[in-house]
């Protein structure tokens, strides 16, 4: 077994059919992570199938810095949970379990491109598309999807998130839980001013959503895909487009799991709709 770090402090650990990804915080956290590493039980898991697949230990943060730095290898991830509470990782008991059949679920990404009048910058997300103020203005842009009148916004911040990603910033801001599986992406506000108290707009993920600066103020604007900055502090006419990638990204799941899975989400749906 050869192990390697990668950016980030990912670290992977070659185990026959499996590449296994671990982060340097979830290693130093957890102990027996590693022991789990070095245990007959990940030798099994290894092999649950002949293609090679990323075999995620830790937390969901472990699996989102996984998929941002490997998802153009186009292989599966199998992640296994070792912390509290979790959306996109498997309990290590089913996945152990004798003769488990594993169902492949594929995750859109986002698509994400700013254009600046001169340079074209583009960046893939799994989980959001920020848009936001870099100074202390209102961003006011105008925002349009797919068809839909175009209309104008004064917000500290826009999120437009995948369903993977509305158990994260989007349910802390008080909005919508999507299941996993929803063909739907959402726009989020954050701290609305005009329109007041605006709530979340749930659309198609088929829909690409244009964001351009209003045209009679040019604020400081940031963007970023993830964590990825696209343009930071940027005063110039922008447009930013954001869509559906052609490129998804393929979870395998437990079919002893998948019902626990999908009552996670809505467990989190409910909750937030009687607090």
């Amino acid at each position: 077994m050869h192990n390697k770090t990668s950016a980030l402090g990912v670290k992977k650990f070659e185990l026959d059919n499996a590449v296994i990804l671990a982060d340097e915080f979830s290693l130093a956290s957890k102990p027996e992570i590693m022991e789990f590493i070095k245990s007959k039980e990940a030798l099994k898991i290894a092999n649950i199938t002949k293609e090679k697949f990323y075999m995620v230990l830790g937390w969901d943060g472990t699996m989102l810095r996984a998929i941002e730095q490997t998802y153009k290898d186009n292989l599966a991830y199998l992640g296994i949970n070792f912390w509290s509470k979790w959306f996109l990782l498997n309990e290590k008991d089913f996945v152990l379990k004798e003769n488990e059949v594993f169902k492949k679920m594929e995750y859109p990404l986002l698509y994400v491109e700013v254009n600046d009048g001169k340079n074209k910058f583009r960046q893939v997300a799994f989980n959001e598309a920020q848009v936001k103020t870099s100074g202390w203005h209102l961003i006011d842009i105008n925002m349009q999807v797919g068809d839909n009148s175009k209309i104008r916004l004064k917000w500290d911040w826009v999120l437009v998130v995948t369903p993977a990603w509305s158990t994260g910033y989007n349910i802390s801001a008080g909005w919508p839980v999507l299941p996993h599986t929803s063909p739907n992406f959402i726009a989020t506000p954050l701290l609305s001013f005009e329109p007041r108290n605006m709530k979340s707009i749930i659309f198609e993920n088929n829909k690409e959503v244009v964001i351009t600066n209003n045209n009679e103020r040019w604020y400081e604007l940031s963007v970023y895909a993830d964590s990825t900055p696209l343009v930071e502090k940027n005063n110039h006419d922008l447009e930013i487009r954001i869509r559906k990638s052609k490129t998804a990204v393929k979870l395998l799941i437990a079919g002893s799991y998948e019902q626990i899975w999908n009552g996670k989400i809505f467990s989190e749906q409910w909750f937030e709709m009687i607090k």
